[in-house]
C-alpha cells in the first residue's frame, strides 16, 4: 500500500509538472538546497496538514447534523402559534408522503398556486423549499391546502367543484 501512495504521489508532481513547467521545478529544486527553506518546510508541511484535518472535521461536523425545517417551523409557534401548526402539519404530511406524493404533484401544486419553480431532483429536497414558500401565505390559505389535501381550487373558479367547496368549506 506504500508504493502505491508513491505512485500516486509522483502522478500528482508529473501533473504540476505539467502545469507550471520545468523551470518552476528547477526553482524548487534550488529553493530546497537553501538551508532556510528546508528549516521552515517542516512547520509549512504541519501547518497546512493542520488545516486540512480541521477543515475536514468541521466539514465532517456539519454534515452530521442535517438541519431541520420542522424545528424552525415550531420555532415560529412563539409568534403564530396557529400558523406554526399549520405549516408543520403540511411539512409532516409532506414528508410521510401523504400530501403530494410524487416530485410531479409537488412541481404541479407549485406553478398552480405561483409557487417559485421546484428545481429540486427529489420529492425530498423539494418539501423545505415549498414549505418555506408557503410560509409568506395567510393562515387561511394554508388551511384550505390542509382541507383539500393539497389541492386548491383556481381563484374564480365557478366550476360545480368550486361552488361545493364554497358551499362546504367557508370559501377561502
Amino acid at each position: 500500500m506504500h508504493a502505491a501512495f508513491q505512485h500516486d504521489l509522483l502522478i500528482e508532481i508529473a501533473k504540476l509538472l505539467r502545469k507550471f513547467g520545468h523551470q518552476a521545478f528547477h526553482t524548487l529544486a534550488d529553493e530546497l538546497s537553501s538551508p532556510t527553506f528546508t528549516a521552515t518546510m517542516p512547520a509549512v508541511l504541519r501547518a497546512v496538514a493542520g488545516t486540512a484535518n480541521a477543515t475536514t472535521a468541521a466539514s465532517n461536523k456539519a454534515s452530521a447534523k442535517p438541519r431541520d425545517y420542522r424545528s424552525t417551523l415550531c420555532a415560529l409557534g412563539e409568534t403564530d402559534a396557529k400558523k406554526s401548526a399549520a405549516l408543520v402539519r403540511i411539512y409532516d404530511d409532506l414528508t410521510a408522503g401523504a400530501l403530494l406524493p410524487s416530485l410531479r404533484d409537488v412541481r404541479r401544486f407549485a406553478e398552480q398556486n405561483g409557487l417559485p419553480k421546484v428545481k429540486a431532483s427529489s420529492r425530498a429536497k423539494a418539501i423545505t423549499p415549498l414549505v418555506k414558500s408557503l410560509s409568506a401565505w395567510p393562515l387561511n390559505r394554508i388551511r384550505t391546502i390542509l382541507n383539500n389535501n393539497g389541492t386548491t381550487p383556481p381563484e374564480g373558479d365557478r366550476s360545480y367543484a368550486g361552488w361545493c367547496d364554497i358551499i362546504l368549506h367557508g370559501g377561502r
